[in-house]
């Protein structure tokens, strides 16, 4: 039987050491109809020279400007639809994989066909064995009808709770740290909406594909270990930006497909955590800025980016 051939989507943004250490774990993989392609959105010249350096060997496409997370993936995306991959599998780089995660995709999606599947996100360095580890937001993704996290406490189940066996399982939503899912899939549905810039389009597109009848199957087999604020790690100024993001985004998915009552506590929540900085004086402003203009740009449906991150590194 003919393997599938996978196109393996891995963004850089300034991470160099990063985007070598996830793309050596790639290279690990058992499954071994696949290629690696490394999208650099408009990185600083001294992250691609180290990718090149380190990485001789790995296809590298640079992009003249920083396109977010799914604009940048798509320029993948057009590469594997030009050269008859069949399948596509897109992921962050601030995780920590084992050699059998494409595997355990390829299993799924044999079983299960046309639909989107995706990594349970566990909390990287939290547990003592595997069924310790904390599943991330597990009610935002897992439990119907979707209703957004907002004023409610952080609590997790543990990847043992959720998962008793290693059986796929139908979830609302989707982590866009791991995505897999087989052209056909975009060549029907179309991809994400690339106006988001960074944060919510994966879960507007789950919305999407749920409306379209596609399914969304989470693979426990297929599991991360996810490493927090992998993007700003390293650039404090980034953090502002990337909040700013995360609360507009939140509010136009909201709007989109939530309702009333979410988004008059999302943007009560925005508010209070803006008043909540001032405490750190003129960082503080800045910070309330930024959250107030969340707030404007989520209710005006303004999208794109509005804020470039390069500026802020």
């Amino acid at each position: 039987m003919t393997r599938s051939r996978i196109l393996i989507s891995v963004l850089n943004w300034n991470g160099a050491e990063r985007t070598i250490h996830c793309v050596r774990q790639l290279q690990q993989q058992h499954y071994p109809n696949r290629e690696i392609l490394i999208v650099d959105n408009a990185s600083r010249q001294e992250s691609v020279a180290q990718l090149r350096e380190a990485l001789p060997d790995v296809r590298l496409i640079i992009s003249a400007q920083n396109l977010g997370y799914a604009g940048g993936h798509a320029l993948a995306l057009k590469v594997a639809q030009q050269e008859g991959f069949d399948c596509f599998w897109m992921l962050n780089t601030d995780i920590e994989l084992q050699p059998r995660t494409l595997d355990a995709f390829m299993a799924a999606y044999q079983q299960h066909g046309l639909a989107l599947y995706g990594s349970p996100p566990l909390e990287k360095i939290s547990g003592t064995s595997l069924t310790d580890y904390p599943i991330l937001m597990h009610h935002k993704y897992y439990d119907e009808p979707y209703r957004e996290i907002i004023f409610q406490p952080q609590t997790t189940r543990t990847y043992g709770e959720v998962f008793p066996d290693d059986a796929a399982r139908q979830v609302v939503a989707l982590s866009g740290s791991s995505l897999f899912f087989p052209l056909e899939l975009v060549r029907q549905y179309g991809f994400m909406d690339e106006g988001f810039f960074m944060y919510s389009e994966e879960v507007d597109y789950c919305f999407r594909l749920r409306q379209a009848g596609v399914k969304r199957w989470m693979v426990p087999a297929a599991y991360i270990l996810h490493e927090s604020e992998g993007t700003s790690r390293g650039y404090s100024r980034v953090r502002d930006i990337i909040r700013y993001y995360r609360q507009r985004n939140q509010i136009i998915r909201i709007r989109r497909w939530g309702n009333t009552g979410d988004l008059i506590k999302a943007i009560v929540k925005d508010l209070l955590l803006g008043l909540a900085a001032l405490r750190h004086g003129r960082q503080g402003l800045r910070t309330l800025g930024f959250h107030l203009g969340a707030i404007r740009d989520g209710l005006r449906g303004t999208m794109g980016k509005t804020y470039p991150p390069e500026d802020y590194v």
